[in-house]
């Protein structure tokens, strides 16, 4: 074999050994990239897949704020709003026709109602009621309660920025409307109560003044005028006892004079006694009978005694 034989066959095996060499690095290349794409692949269908569930997600979001916009109505922000000065359930609004308040319209017989929510030292919202706008100027508008106003409720009212809104939902506004309710009766049972715990005052009183009375009649009134009688002076517990008093003196008098008249009427029958024996004596039978008087003297001293 002559040199260029040679040479070619050197350069036929280089190319065989690069031509390998290459051939390994593509196909290890291929499947490395075959692996990255079948990845990549993966990765796709996950974020399509996830891409459909957030579309379906946000679609199901917008439709929910749709529809609660269409319960709510619009809102606008109110700064500046608070009760006015009056007291009287109305109050003033920082925002006017330029925002759509009003919905345009000229005539304030016709201006809608709307629903203000403020919101208390926490932070927390406060629904302060329904309330007929009266007045709506470009930038401000005034309103006023639909309902009686409640005790001190206009003073538990913020100061500050308000929220607007032209409705509530039906759910919403029966529960307040049932509240509304309870909180009347409630306020008519405190007023019930109110009267009649003034009534059973009255009565108190009443009979404070009569217990008063008695005992005064009972024990005496030392602001008696002068002209009273001792029993209003002293009472007709002291009157009492005065009298029963006399009335023991009286029956021990009574009593003293009951034993005095035994004592003579049996001297007296003594007496007679002896001097029918004395006449019997001197008269030989003549016999003497007691008198009925006597008699019935006798009988008075025995059951006096």
């Amino acid at each position: 074999m002559n040199f260029l034989g040679k040479l070619l066959m050197g350069f036929l095996v280089f190319c065989l050994l690069a031509a390998t060499y290459f051939t390994t690095g593509v196909l290890k290349a291929r499947s490395s990239w075959l692996a990255k794409i079948e990845t990549t692949s993966n990765q796709i269908a996950d974020a399509e897949e996830k891409l459909e569930s957030e579309k379906k997600q946000f679609k199901a979001v917008r439709d929910q704020v749709h529809l609660e916009n269409l319960r709510w109505g619009k809102a606008w922000a109110a700064p500046g709003s608070g009760p006015a000065p009056a007291a009287d359930g109305s109050v003033e609004l920082g925002v006017g026709s330029n925002a759509g308040v009003g919905r345009g319209q000229q005539d304030p017989a016709k201006l809608p109602i709307v629903h203000v929510f403020g919101k208390d030292a926490q932070g927390q919202s406060l629904y302060l009621g329904d309330f007929q706008l009266t007045d709506v100027r470009q930038d401000k508008a005034g309103g006023k309660l639909t309902r009686p106003v409640f005790a001190g409720e206009v003073e538990s009212w913020p100061r500050g920025e308000y929220r607007v809104r032209e409705s509530v939902p039906y759910d919403y506004s029966s529960t307040i409307n049932s509240l509304r309710t309870l909180i009347l009766l409630a306020e008519q049972n405190v007023q019930h109560e109110t009267a009649a715990l003034a009534y059973q005052d009255e009565h108190l009183i009443a009979s404070q003044g009569a217990l008063d009375k008695r005992l005064n009649e009972l024990n005496g009134d030392a602001n008696a005028p002068a002209t009273a009688g001792p029993d209003v002076k002293d009472g007709l517990v002291q009157t009492m006892r005065r009298e029963e008093t006399a009335r023991n003196e009286l029956v021990k008098h009574v009593d003293a004079l009951r034993r005095e008249l035994s004592d003579v009427y049996l001297q007296l029958t003594t007496t007679l006694l002896d001097n029918q024996s004395n006449t019997q004596k001197l008269g030989g039978s003549v016999r003497t009978k007691p008198q009925p008087n006597r008699v019935a003297a006798q009988k008075a001293g025995t059951a006096g005694n």
